[in-house]
């Protein structure tokens, strides 16, 4: 990460500095962060209609690097880099594993008071989310996608009991996996849909790791 690109905000220096402290890439910690940051954003809030209409600002995020090259770390880092305050602290985001298309709906299906409407899925490795993509009914690929720009998720199944509809821009959604460059396959052969476009590709190793470790500001100076 250049001191050119991180001059421009003060908050990037901070991830910076708190990554390298953290022994990890700021790279991939300035990705979790991100994630987390848009997981702050009412589920109300959307992108204006520059083309078509109006889309959710959910991010999905692929950490690449070697096995134990630190993907898991840069979490952990991230997690305690930036504290946020205000209506919706994280603290009451849950951090789900991920598991189903159909899961992923049931997860913001209607619930009365006790309603999620944020969420962050994780799939620490990727060859755990192929093999759940290559399920035969699979649809977890596809409600990726939909979930990316906020579409309406769910089943029209003829039993009330089993029927799940979740309206479009009614939820805000991270999506964090961890990629061995090897195995990019599982996501990149969904180009044809559109699947590895929706995500951002953040590298787990920092080349320019200095030696000292430098000396960060406080995990909760900068605040959301």
């Amino acid at each position: 990460m250049s001191d050119e690109f991180c001059s421009a905000r003060p908050i990037l220096e901070h991830v910076r500095d708190f990554a390298r402290g953290r022994r990890v890439s700021p790279f991939s910690v300035l990705g979790v962060t991100l994630v987390r940051a848009t997981c702050q954003i009412p589920p109300h809030v959307a992108l204006p209609p520059l083309v078509g209409g109006p889309a959710a600002p959910n991010l999905l995020l692929a950490l690449v690097g070697p096995s134990g090259a630190g993907k898991g770390a840069s979490e952990h880092a991230a997690r305690d880099a930036i504290a946020y305050t205000g209506l919706a602290a994280l603290d009451s985001v849950p951090e789900l594993p991920v598991g189903s298309g159909e899961g992923i709906a049931r997860t913001f299906a209607e619930n009365g008071a006790e309603t999620i409407h944020t969420a962050i899925f994780t799939a620490p490795e990727i060859d755990g989310l192929a093999a759940l993509m290559r399920r035969q009914g699979a649809t977890l690929e596809s409600v990726v996608r939909q979930m990316f720009t906020g579409e309406a998720l769910g089943f029209a199944n003829a039993r009330k009991e089993t029927r799940v509809i979740v309206r479009r821009l009614s939820y805000r959604a991270g999506l964090i996996v961890g990629v061995q460059p090897l195995r990019a396959g599982a996501l990149l052969t969904g180009a044809d849909g559109g699947t590895p476009q929706r995500f951002v590709w953040f590298p787990v190793l920092d080349q320019d790791m200095p030696e000292q470790r430098p000396g960060g500001r406080r995990a909760d100076e900068h605040r959301g």
